[in-house]
């Protein structure tokens, strides 16, 4: 089996892991995993047709888009789940537009589901938030409070149509979290909605002799709530927070994709 062949399943496999996702060509070729060499596109074109022989026993295609056989319903999901994410993604456009007058709020994208259109009536809207250095935390409360007050945060039993605050980010960090294969697919797979460098008029007016402990304030107060939940930060310059471990349950799945069904690849 070519490095190429090997790259397409691991990439099939992975994403069936992060939610049963049928790829299409562009998809399958923007998201290959292990490809230090990675080919031109259309080479990748010849090469996915060359192979597919090898790939066969292992993957199915449909009208253009590729997905585990174990899995034959893939296809479908894609194609009429992704639909619903019409409304979703109004309802992301609209929340990310208010978000954009907030202090410190440098970039917001959108990952998860919605940027794979693969959502379902009964989704949530993963948000990524880039903040202005230094000033993560209290990005973080502005935000949290602005989709409490219009009803738009996802909490408790209130998942549909909300909005997942999960990650954020410094603007010097390039740094989406541990370095795996889940970090790795939301790097690839995220949707800058929008982005700026200029201050908004709350934050030219908090100078820094408010802004800094205000912001070590929030970052004390923070850290003693959510000390018991899934969170991971490094000198304020990044906050990975989920709901549930997602990230460690893709990666299991993905490793047991890989095991039971092709043993004879390597994990």
């Amino acid at each position: 089996m070519t490095q190429i062949a090997s790259s397409i399943i691991r990439t099939i496999c992975f994403y069936d892991a992060v939610g049963k996702v049928a790829l299409t060509k562009l998809e399958l070729y923007k998201y290959l995993i292990d490809t230090p060499d990675r080919p031109a596109f259309g080479n990748f074109l010849r090469i996915l047709d060359q192979e597919w022989p090898t790939l066969e026993p292992y993957i199915q295609r449909e009208r253009g888009f590729y997905f585990l056989k174990k899995n034959s319903s893939a296809y479908a999901r894609r194609v009429h789940i992704g639909k619903t994410g019409i409304k979703k993604w109004r309802i992301a456009r609209r929340m990310i537009r208010a978000m954009s007058f907030l202090p410190y709020v440098r970039m917001v994208a959108v990952t998860g589901s919605l940027a794979l259109n693969t959502t379902h009536r009964k989704s949530d809207i993963d948000v990524l938030i880039r903040a202005k250095h230094g000033h993560i935390w209290t990005v973080r409360i502005f935000v949290t409070a602005l989709t409490q007050i219009l009803g738009k945060r996802r909490h408790g039993k209130k998942i549909s149509d909300r909005i997942c605050l999960n990650h954020y980010i410094s603007d010097k960090s390039a740094d989406l979290g541990p370095k795996n294969l889940f970090s790795d697919h939301i790097s690839k797979t995220m949707i800058p909605v929008w982005t700026s460098s200029k201050k908004s008029v709350v934050e030219k007016l908090l100078t820094n002799t408010v802004a800094g402990p205000l912001e070590s304030f929030l970052r004390a107060t923070q850290i003693r709530k959510i000390k018991h939940r899934e969170v991971i930060f490094k000198d304020s310059a990044l906050v990975f927070h989920h709901p549930r471990p997602r990230n460690q349950e893709a990666l299991y799945l993905y490793k047991q994709n890989l095991s039971t069904i092709y043993p004879h690849i390597n994990t």
